[in-house]
Parts: structure tokens; C-alpha cells; sequence
């Protein structure tokens, strides 16, 4: 493991998907690089979830389950919880590729100036180089563009207001 590189922290939304789910937990805790944290956020879920999180407990920073009012109260929630350097989420139905958090990191600390770094097209077999957004701002992305990202928190101050863009498109 490397050392040196900025701390992570990851939220993952969800909702009865159980049958996704203990995979995508796997994919977060088994990456060479640990997440400082990893939080999940469940809406109350009638399925399996609940005794998935029971199962992996004791490795996650927190995780609860109750009603809230959708996807983005979840990760706006688990997001208000994190301390890392690097905030990420992902969704309960989807996996992180072996090396995802090493490559961020490392783009992270080769351009301390990104405030966003992404993969594009992970499906499996296909590795694209990790891109990074060098402007506070926002990205559209394509929706055929299969995409994770991962950013630097800002302060209210710097963020960019709802419906707002700063950087080119």
C-alpha cells in the first residue's frame, strides 16, 4: 500500500437492493486502498439489506436504516458524515473495479489542483485512464457515459448553486 495519499470516503445509497448489494459492499471493502470510510445509507428496506449490513458491520464507519425521502436524502446524508480528503459514493447496485480508489488517489496527488476526478466506460474488461476536471464546476455527462466520480469538498461558500455551471461544456 502506498503512502501519501489523500484519505477517502465513500457513501453508498439504498433501497431493497439486497440482491446487489453484499457485492458492491466487497467491491468497496476489498480495494488495495481502504476507504477511510464507508458509509450506507439505507431507505428502510423490506428485503435482505438489513442482515447484509448486520454482516458487514464491523467493517463499515456507519450505515442505518430508515425511511428518508429518496436517493439524493441518502447521499446527502451519508455525504454530511464524511471527514476524507476524497468523497465518492456508489450505488447499491454497482461495483467499483480492483484499483479504482489507488487510481484516484494517485490522480488526486499528481494534480492537487482537480476538484473532481472520474472513470468513464468501466465496464468490465475496459480500463480508461482516470480524467480529471481541473475548475470547481460541473461536468454534463453523456447519459451513455457509464461513470463514477469522486471530488474534493468544498465550503458552502465555493459551491456551485443548484441548476448553475462553471465549467465548459
Amino acid at each position: 500500500m502506498q503512502t501519501g495519499l489523500p484519505s477517502l470516503s465513500v457513501v453508498t445509497p439504498s433501497l431493497n437492493q439486497g440482491r446487489f448489494l453484499e457485492a458492491c459492499l466487497r467491491s468497496v471493502l476489498t480495494q488495495s486502498l481502504p476507504p477511510l470510510e464507508y458509509f450506507v445509507i439505507d431507505g428502510g428496506s423490506t428485503d435482505e439489506s438489513v442482515c447484509i449490513l448486520h454482516k458487514y458491520d464491523s467493517l463499515l464507519t456507519g450505515w442505518t436504516s430508515r425511511p428518508d425521502r429518496g436517493q439524493a436524502d441518502a447521499v446527502n446524508r451519508g455525504v454530511r458524515q464524511c471527514h476524507g480528503d476524497i468523497v465518492a459514493w456508489i450505488n447499491s447496485d454497482d461495483c467499483y473495479l480492483p484499483g479504482a480508489f489507488e487510481a484516484v488517489s494517485c490522480a488526486m496527488r499528481e494534480h492537487p489542483e482537480a476538484v473532481l476526478v472520474y472513470g468513464v466506460d468501466l465496464s468490465p474488461g475496459v480500463r480508461q485512464p482516470v480524467k480529471t476536471l481541473l475548475t470547481v464546476g460541473w461536468k454534463i455527462l453523456d447519459r451513455q457515459d457509464n461513470c463514477t466520480a469522486y471530488w474534493k469538498p468544498v465550503g458552502e461558500a465555493e459551491a456551485v448553486p443548484a441548476g448553475e455551471q462553471t465549467a465548459e461544456e
